[in-house]
């Protein structure tokens, strides 16, 4: 088993260091997740708790439907994570809906080809180019003419 490097510390030594910023990250990350439960107990969409600052819970909703679950069960929602998290202290929640983004399907439309006349143009200008490379794609053009 190859030996570690004393500068190099194991996840576990990083977490575990209260002083260190990765444990704060960690420590809020998994005070949101809990909050998140809780809220979602009372709304039965999908929610998620963007952030808690100055005794405000911000909830990020997919659709106003939800939010107006949210705003309707509000107190309850308040009092739920009074009682169940003692250390958050929340007096209001702001609701942010933002609706998924549906998967775009590009509309391509197949490219048009050439009109008869622009064909018979495209050959007869192909003939006087020296570059065989273009010579060519300009002929394979002129052929795709209707």
């Amino acid at each position: 088993m190859a030996r570690i490097h004393k500068s190099l510390k194991r996840p576990t030594q990083i977490l575990a260091n209260p002083r260190g910023l990765l444990y704060k990250v960690y420590s809020q990350s998994r005070d949101l997740l809990k909050l998140q439960s809780i809220v979602r107990k009372f709304v039965p969409s999908t929610v998620y708790v963007a952030s808690l600052s100055n005794e405000t819970l911000h909830l990020v909703t997919s659709s106003s439907a939800a939010a107006t679950q949210i705003r309707y069960r509000q107190r309850n929602i308040i009092s739920a994570v009074r009682r169940q998290e003692s250390k958050f202290d929340i007096n209001k929640i702001k609701v942010s809906v933002r609706p998924d983004e549906p998967e775009s399907i590009p509309l391509l439309r197949p490219p048009s080809p050439p009109s008869d006349e622009n064909a018979r143009q495209l050959a007869a200008t192909a003939q006087y180019i020296e570059d065989d490379a273009l010579r060519k794609a300009l002929i394979n053009l002129s052929k795709r003419g209707q």
